[in-house]
């Protein structure tokens, strides 16, 4: 009798763990299905594409936490290489219509944890500072800021992204916020950034002969950890 119990309990968890892989992989094809009809060009409508995220948030909303959890993290891993793919390619539409899903994503799921590989150097990043990064990235080239809420709740506390930092110092040099700049040029170099990044970067070509941006670059930040700021998280 004792066997038999013990083996229906596991036939129970057995089926329960099958019908919650089934609904993750449901809920991951899906999501696909949505973006894939974005970078394939399909000839549909904003608002056609909205319909269809819209349903597919609401028809997860009443979802496990477990699942739930599953599926914020699967969908920032999923984002984030997707901007950043869009963004190489200076594919600025496509790369808009990522983030902006993400952006409607959020309020429903929160913002997941995840990491990812460098396609260059190969290292692990957090998917939330990767992310972050291209955005900032995005919003310098196409002078857009309308993703720049996103970014602040996107950015971890502290940042460790060197890359992160410097596309902080980048975007702040082409808006001419000088102090802003200098903060996140000490916490780039603090964090590693080589500072031959910032003298070939023309992003800082308005600060070339400033004597505070030729000073950072010589002689570096101190290295004090209380140089990077501590920002407001909130997923």
């Amino acid at each position: 009798m004792k066997s038999f119990r013990t083996s229906l309990l596991l036939l129970c968890i057995l089926l329960e763990w099958n019908c919650l892989s089934f609904a993750q992989r449901d809920r991951q094809e899906r999501w696909v299905e949505v973006m894939n009809g974005i970078e394939t060009g399909k000839p549909e409508s904003r608002e056609e594409r909205e319909k269809k995220i819209l349903h597919f948030l609401k028809s997860s909303s009443e979802d496990s936490v477990e699942l739930r959890e599953t599926l914020r993290n699967f969908i920032l891993f999923e984002s984030a290489r997707r901007f950043h793919d869009s963004l190489a390619k200076k594919e600025f539409e496509k790369a808009s219509w990522v983030a902006r899903i993400f952006q409607e994503t959020v309020s429903f799921f929160g913002i997941g944890e995840a990491t990812l590989e460098g396609i260059k150097s190969k290292n692990v990043y957090s998917a939330r500072e990767y992310f972050a990064a291209d955005l900032l990235a995005f919003t310098g080239q196409t002078r857009d800021s309308q993703f720049v809420p996103l970014i602040q709740r996107l950015i971890p506390n502290p940042i460790t992204d060197a890359r992160l930092a410097f596309n902080f110092a980048c975007l702040h040099a082409l808006n001419g916020n000088k102090q802003e700049m200098l903060q996140y040029m000490k916490i780039a170099l603090f964090l590693g950034k080589e500072t031959v990044e910032f003298e070939n970067d023309s992003d800082f070509n308005a600060f070339r002969s400033d004597p505070d941006f030729i000073r950072m670059l010589w002689e570096g930040p101190a290295l004090d950890p209380s140089l990077i700021p501590r920002e407001e998280n909130s997923k």
